[in-house]
């Protein structure tokens, strides 16, 4: 009987496991075609903390999303500065991102680059002249900014700018994570009673 029960709570384990990493996966945003705003921020690729490049960044950046395709388009001052902006691409080599608009009477560069999401960090590498030499830094998503800037019909709506609450994502986010919650209690409380008996 301990044996058995022994398997019992190492199955439950492995279930528990994988309904906890499939909720995690299903909260992945999806977003609709169209522009976006969204702030985001640079941090030290390797620590954590406020990157240099952050100052330099400005915020919000844009979105451009077609299908499944996901562009951000990055304004950066300073661009004698911070130059040569590279971002991976989906085999993880870096790649010089395109430039949509140099403006060099405010010293400013914008880039677009694509990205497969905005729930986790793209890491960036730049060129800092000055240091001569290239430093990464992870570009940070705040999906709770996230604004919807696409020009709709005026007769469905008069405003330009929409804010999205709540981004629509491939779930409701919380509602999942509670049921996974939920059910990882429920299996954990089935295990404990077959394991006494």
């Amino acid at each position: 009987m301990k044996r058995n029960s022994k398997l019992l709570t190492g199955a439950l384990a492995i279930i528990m496991t994988l309904m906890l990493f499939t909720g995690m996966a299903a909260a992945a945003t999806t977003l609709q075609d169209g522009e976006y705003t969204i702030d985001a921020k640079a941090v030290n690729s390797s620590n954590g903390t406020p990157s240099m490049a952050d100052t330099y960044i400005q915020k919000p950046v844009k979105l451009q999303v077609e299908g499944s395709k996901i562009n951000v388009l990055l304004t950066m001052a300073e661009s004698d500065i911070m130059t040569d902006l590279a971002a991976p691409d989906s085999t993880g080599s870096y790649i010089a991102a395109e430039i949509v608009a140099d403006n060099k009477a405010a010293n400013e560069k914008t880039y677009k680059f694509s990205v497969a999401g905005i729930d986790e960090p793209v890491t960036l590498e730049v060129v800092v002249a000055a240091m001569g030499r290239t430093v990464n830094f992870n570009l940070e998503f705040d999906k709770a900014t996230l604004v919807s800037t696409t020009q709709k019909p005026a007769a469905e709506s008069p405003s330009a700018s929409t804010p999205i609450a709540n981004p629509k994502t491939g779930d409701n986010g919380l509602n999942a994570g509670m049921a996974v919650v939920g059910l990882a209690a429920i299996a954990s409380a089935i295990t404990y009673i077959v394991y006494k008996k």
